[in-house]
């Protein structure tokens, strides 16, 4: 695997969300932005049929999102 694959892995897999954003727009009364939670995880091992040559990975990443109101 290059550093550069290691790098991207590093950055992209892994949760996050927009809590501290959404908990500072309430507190200015208006909440403009939905509530984000991204969850990004490595699935190479489950691809079947990959060509012999590549090698990269994949990644998978699932978004839910609760909108105002």
């Amino acid at each position: 695997m290059t550093h550069g694959i290691t790098l991207i892995k590093e950055i992209l897999i892994g949760d996050l969300d927009n809590t501290e954003q959404i908990q500072e727009e309430k507190a200015t009364g208006k909440q403009v932005h939905p509530y984000a939670k991204h969850i990004t995880r490595e699935c190479t091992k489950i691809v079947r049929n990959r060509p012999a040559d590549q090698n990269g990975i994949y990644i998978l990443e699932e978004s839910y999102y609760t909108y105002p109101g």
